[in-house]
């Protein structure tokens, strides 16, 4: 049974019916990346979880690409996922362990697959035996050799540019709470220096005036004094008519 991709030059592709090694890690990430489809948000994953979601969301993206015709349709579907898990395994490192943050949407995944779409068309063309897992797996090859990426340049450029701007969105992040920190502690500590600067004004002009505020001893007046404070009473109490009013 053979298929064709849309271009006449690539009539009579065949399609590989055997299935890979790794099937088991491809159909579960099946289920992270629809969800991510269905509802992006803002989706910050790293190591096998942002590893996993973008090979699912590639994957929908290629299924959907009327470039590669009902080649890919008709392809076995965990042979091609295994395999666009190959090739994105390597795309930072030894594995997915050492995927760092990235946030994962479709805008990235469909840019993934515009760049990684025609790539595959190219290696089918030239070796006219070829299937889109086969295509994915001498990508994977090229990928990780020696020296240039050829067309896959652009394709790993645009995952290790999603990193780096989630490491640089991460610092900002950290440094801005770092410095609301520091504010809050700074406040904390001007309203501590601030009511020490009052009670020193405070001791100090007591001080000039010889009044003792630390301490609450005996207070001893002249008996003149001593008169004229109560005959003042006297006349408050009077004028408010009561204890319970000059209370009040």
């Amino acid at each position: 049974f053979q298929v064709g991709i849309v271009d006449d030059e690539l009539d009579g592709v065949p399609v590989s019916e055997t299935a890979s090694d790794g099937a088991e890690s491809a159909q579960g990430s099946e289920v992270a990346g629809s969800d991510l489809l269905s509802d992006p948000g803002d989706n910050v994953l790293a190591g096998e979880a942002a590893l996993t979601a973008v090979a699912d969301m590639l994957h929908q993206h290629l299924s959907e690409d009327g470039r590669l015709g009902n080649v890919y349709l008709a392809a076995n579907i965990t042979d091609i996922a295994v395999a666009i898990r190959g090739l994105l395994a390597g795309a930072f490192g030894l594995g997915a362990e050492d995927w760092p943050a990235i946030t994962v949407d479709p805008d990235l995944t469909h840019a993934l697959a515009d760049e990684l779409a025609p790539a595959m068309i190219r290696v089918m063309r030239t070796t006219r035996n070829s299937s889109p897992e086969a295509a994915l797996e001498a990508l994977r090859r090229q990928a990780s050799a020696d020296g240039p990426k050829g067309k896959l340049d652009t394709f790993l450029g645009l995952l290790r540019e999603a990193a780096e701007q989630q490491r640089l969105e991460a610092e900002a992040a950290e440094a801005a709470k770092q410095v609301q920190l520091e504010e809050e502690e700074g406040g904390e500590v001007g309203e501590d220096e601030s009511a020490q600067v009052c009670d020193d004004a405070t001791a100090l002009a007591a001080r000039d005036e010889g009044i003792d505020v630390h301490n609450f001893d005996m207070l001893v007046l002249d008996s003149d004094v001593v008169k004229q404070v109560q005959n003042a009473w006297d006349k408050f109490m009077q004028s408010m008519g009561s204890r319970e009013a000059a209370g009040e």
